[in-house]
C-alpha cells in the first residue's frame, strides 16, 4: 500500500530531470560562444590584412668623430593606426652602403610636432657605433593596430562577462543539481497504515496516511536528519536520511523495516 502524492513519487523524478537539464543548458552556451568567438577572429584576420611598415625616415643623425657613433633619429609610418610601443629591428649603413650595425628600439608615438595626432608614426632614437647614413628595418614585433585592439578588449570583456556569469551560476547550481539527484522519498506499511518518509534539499518529514506526523527543516543539505513518531496504536517509528545520498531507513519499534515494492 502506497499513499505517496504526485510530488514525492513522479514529481521527484521530473525535479532531478528539471536540475540536469538546467545544468547542461551552460555547457552548450559557452561552447557556442567559444566557436562564435573563433569564427569571428578568423573572418576579422581574413578581411584585415597584417600591419606593415609602409615609409622609414632618418629624421636626425649626429656623428661624433672623437667617439665615432652617431646618433640618429628615425621614424616608422606603419600602414594603420597602431598602439604606441613597438620593437623596431635596423640595419645601418654607411654612406658606401656598407653595413655598420644592427640595433633594435623600442618607439612610441610623436607626441610633438606635425606627427602628434597621426597614430601610424612612431620614432626614436639611438646611438650607433660608427658612421651611419642609411637605415633599413628588418623586422617589427609588439605592434598592434588600434581598431583591433579595441576589438578584442570588447570582444574579451564580453567573453569573460559570458564565462564569469556561467562559472559562478554553475557553482550555485552544482551543488544544488547534487543534492537534487539524490532527493529520496519512501513508503511503508505499518500496521495497517501508510508511512511515507521524504528526504528533499533541506526540508525531511514522516507521514502517516498523508498526515504530518514530525518535519525536520535543515540550513544544511549534507547533513544527516532523525525524524520519529507514534502511530495511535503506540507503535514508534524511527526514520534516518543519511546527508549526502539521502539514504533513507525507518525503524519500527526499534527493528529496521523493509520499504514497500
Amino acid at each position: 500500500m502506497s499513499s505517496k502524492s504526485f510530488a514525492e513519487s513522479k514529481g521527484l523524478l521530473l525535479r532531478k530531470i528539471g536540475w540536469i537539464a538546467w545544468l547542461l543548458f551552460f555547457i552548450p552556451v559557452v561552447a557556442i560562444s567559444s566557436l562564435i568567438v573563433t569564427i569571428s577572429n578568423a573572418v576579422y584576420e581574413r578581411d584585415n590584412p597584417p600591419v606593415s611598415i609602409v615609409s622609414t625616415e632618418i629624421v636626425e643623425i649626429d656623428h661624433y668623430t672623437y667617439t665615432n657613433k652617431t646618433h640618429i633619429t628615425v621614424r616608422v609610418t606603419f600602414s594603420e593606426p597602431v598602439r604606441s610601443g613597438a620593437t623596431v629591428d635596423f640595419s645601418f649603413y654607411d654612406s658606401n652602403h656598407n653595413f655598420v650595425s644592427s640595433e633594435s628600439i623600442y618607439m612610441m608615438h610623436v607626441y610633438t610636432g606635425p606627427y602628434s595626432d597621426d597614430d601610424r608614426v612612431m620614432e626614436d632614437y639611438i646611438w650607433v657605433s660608427g658612421q651611419v647614413y642609411h637605415v633599413k628595418v628588418d623586422g617589427f614585433s609588439g605592434v598592434k593596430p588600434i581598431a583591433q585592439a579595441e576589438r578584442q578588449i570588447k570582444q574579451g570583456a564580453l567573453f569573460n562577462n559570458l564565462i564569469l556569469w556561467s562559472s559562478l551560476r554553475c557553482f550555485y547550481i552544482v551543488p544544488l543539481l547534487l543534492t537534487a539527484l539524490f532527493f529520496n522519498c519512501k513508503s511503508y506499511t505499518v500496521d495497517g497504515h501508510s508511512v511515507v518518509v521524504f528526504a528533499g534539499r533541506m526540508r525531511h518529514y514522516i507521514k502517516l496516511d498523508g498526515v504530518l506526523l514530525d518535519e525536520k527543516n535543515s540550513l544544511i543539505a549534507f547533513i544527516p536528519v532523525s525524524l520519529s513518531s507514534v502511530t495511535p496504536e503506540g507503535t514508534v517509528l524511527e526514520a534516518y536520511a543519511s546527508g549526502f545520498i539521502k539514504r533513507i531507513s525507518l525503524k519500527v519499534n526499534h527493528v529496521l523495516q523493509q520499504p514497500d515494492r
